[in-house]
C-alpha cells in the first residue's frame, strides 16, 4: 500500500502599500533650491521611495533625482525631506513620488507637485542687536 502524504503550506502575499499623507515641494531654503517633503501613515512591503523631476508637467519627461530608503512600517509611517539643489533660479519644476516594493516593483503614488526655484534664499535674515539694561 502506498501512502501519500500531502504538505500544505500557507502562502501569505503582502500587497505593497503606502498611506501617503502629503507630498509637497516648496521654494528654498537657499537660492536655486527646492525642498521636497512627504509623509506616510503606513508603509507595507515598501523598501524605498523614488523621486523624479521635470521642467514639464509630464511624468514621462521626468528624470530620477533621489532614492530614499523607507523607514516606516505597517503600523507607523514616517516623514521624509530633502533639498533639491543646483537648480535654475526662476525655473518651475515638477516632482512625482514612486514607491519601490520588496518585490522590486515600482508604482507611482502621487500627483505632480510643483515649485519655482527662488533667485534668492528664502531664509529670513535676522539682525541681532545687543540688549541694553539700565540698573536702578
Amino acid at each position: 500500500m502506498l501512502a501519500v502524504i500531502a504538505t500544505v503550506a500557507a502562502v501569505v502575499v503582502v500587497q505593497a502599500s503606502v498611506g501617503l499623507t502629503h507630498f509637497d515641494a516648496t521654494p528654498g531654503p537657499g537660492a536655486a533650491q527646492i525642498t521636497v517633503t512627504w509623509g506616510t501613515e503606513t508603509e507595507v512591503g515598501v523598501i524605498a521611495f523614488r523621486v523624479v523631476r521635470s521642467t514639464q508637467p509630464l511624468v514621462q519627461t521626468a528624470t530620477l533625482i533621489r532614492v530614499m530608503p523607507a523607514v516606516g512600517s505597517g503600523v507607523g509611517g514616517a516623514e521624509y525631506e530633502f533639498v533639491d539643489s543646483s537648480l535654475v533660479a526662476g525655473q518651475r519644476y515638477f516632482y512625482w513620488l514612486y514607491e519601490i516594493t520588496a518585490a522590486g516593483d515600482v508604482y507611482l503614488i502621487s500627483q505632480a507637485v510643483t515649485a519655482v526655484a527662488p533667485a534668492q534664499s528664502t531664509l529670513a535674515r535676522r539682525t541681532y542687536l545687543p540688549l541694553a539694561f539700565r540698573s536702578n
